[in-house]
């Protein structure tokens, strides 16, 4: 499926970033 590898990276670096700031990760994904 193309764009997957792309979403996991994204889904990797946005854990990243919730573990350090959670309310910035949580508006990104909205």
């Amino acid at each position: 499926i193309p764009g997957t590898g792309n979403f996991i990276g994204e889904f990797l670096i946005l854990f990243g970033i919730f573990k350090n700031h959670p309310l910035i990760s949580i508006l990104a994904t909205i």
